[in-house]
């Protein structure tokens, strides 16, 4: 499982649909599904390349490379993919997230707080959340 590969398969993807639009989200899932158990990106970028010249046969054919990897043995492992999926995009959203913040902050003429706000974040690390935990009971809340 390449995690590293689902966050330049995001990337690509969204380059892709800002310049036109052409992926359905079941092609999406598919892209992602490979994405994550192909070893070399430069093979899932040739993949997503293929994919935008077909047009008219594209759901098929990226049915058809993500069938080449194994399906999760259980319920629990697809959970797991699931979740480590959505953990990766969670992170993706908010690098994006960061960076736009920061150049708002920037054009407002704010430099000097970016960069002592940037540098006190990166000296501090995130505390653990208190309170309720996260799975109770074995169900995640």
């Amino acid at each position: 499982m390449f995690t590293e590969n689902l966050v330049k398969i995001f990337t690509v993807l969204e380059d892709n649909e800002k310049m036109s639009p052409c992926f359905t989200q079941e092609e999406k899932q598919f892209l992602y599904q490979i994405a994550f158990h192909e070893a070399n990106f430069a093979a899932v970028d040739g993949i997503v390349q293929q994919a935008i010249e077909l047009k008219g046969n594209r759901n098929q054919f990226l049915r058809s490379h993500a069938a080449r990897f194994p399906l999760a043995h259980s319920h629990v492992a697809e959970q797991l993919e699931k979740y480590i999926f959505q953990v990766q995009l969670m992170l993706f959203e908010k690098e994006k997230a960061n960076h736009m913040l920061e150049e708002v902050l920037k054009r407002c003429g704010l430099e000097k707080e970016v960069a002592s706000l940037t540098f006190k974040a990166r000296d501090k690390p995130a505390e653990p959340q208190k309170g309720r935990a996260a799975v109770q009971a074995g169900k995640s809340i």
